[in-house]
């Protein structure tokens, strides 16, 4: 079984779930300052919030509704792919 998410939803799910105003004050401060290493800095702290708070959750949600759906299965273990650019 393969399931794919959708990147815009993830981050549209997070900021739905989280005021996110630090972030945008964070994005803001750095572009201002036209501060290229601090904004990538600040990417990378979202991304990571972003990951842990809502695309974990929803693995979380998969796994579980995975075992209800099929009683016999005792575990699940969903895995990230990061499928390798054939056009490069």
């Amino acid at each position: 079984m393969q399931t794919d998410f959708n990147g815009q939803v993830v981050v549209q799910n997070y900021v739905k779930k989280n005021e996110c105003v630090d972030c945008a004050k964070q994005f803001r401060e750095a572009a201002k300052r036209g501060d290229d290493p601090g904004m990538l800095n600040v990417m990378s702290n979202y991304g990571m919030q972003c990951m842990h708070q809502v695309l974990l959750a929803e693995v979380d949600r998969l796994e579980k509704e995975n075992q209800e759906l099929v009683l016999e299965i005792w575990h699940v273990d969903i895995e990230e792919h990061i499928p390798i650019d054939q056009s490069l």
